[in-house]
């Protein structure tokens, strides 16, 4: 059983690696500014959403640590970014 944490977990390839990467019975830590979809899922990895702008990058670090605690982090992926919905579109 693995601790997984995951920084921008709501959309994208933080999404995906909520949904692909962890196994029954992994606890994965969801770090979001908006609810992850990947919560709604009952396939036996336990979900932890930590609300989190991380912009603020204080607040942010005290929530997360507050959510984990003392337990040992055996994956983590910061995939942390600004989506802007028309950044590939022309201008």
């Amino acid at each position: 059983m693995a601790n997984i944490a995951i920084f921008g977990a709501s959309r994208g390839v933080g999404l995906g690696f909520s949904v692909g990467l962890p196994d029954a019975g992994d606890t994965v830590f969801l770090i979001s500014r908006t609810r992850p979809p990947s919560l709604d899922r009952a396939d036996q990895v336990s979900r932890v959403w930590v609300p989190a702008d991380l912009s603020l990058t204080q607040t942010a670090a005290v929530k997360v640590a507050e959510a984990i605690g003392d337990r040992a982090v055996d994956f983590l992926f910061y995939n942390a970014g600004i989506w802007e919905e028309n950044a590939f579109e022309p201008t």
